[in-house]
């Protein structure tokens, strides 16, 4: 469905959001925070 292929879409901007910060960064505090966010994001 639609709904799926969207979710699938937003993972996959979110998993290349967070190599984005843990390579740029290279912060534990900011792949932590990149962390939660994920995991508030998918527990909605």
């Amino acid at each position: 469905t639609g709904a799926t292929i969207l979710l699938v879409s937003q993972k996959n901007k979110a998993g290349f959001l967070h190599s984005g910060l843990q390579t740029i960064k290279g912060s534990v505090d900011i792949v932590y925070l990149a962390d939660v966010v994920m995991f508030l994001e998918g527990y909605q």
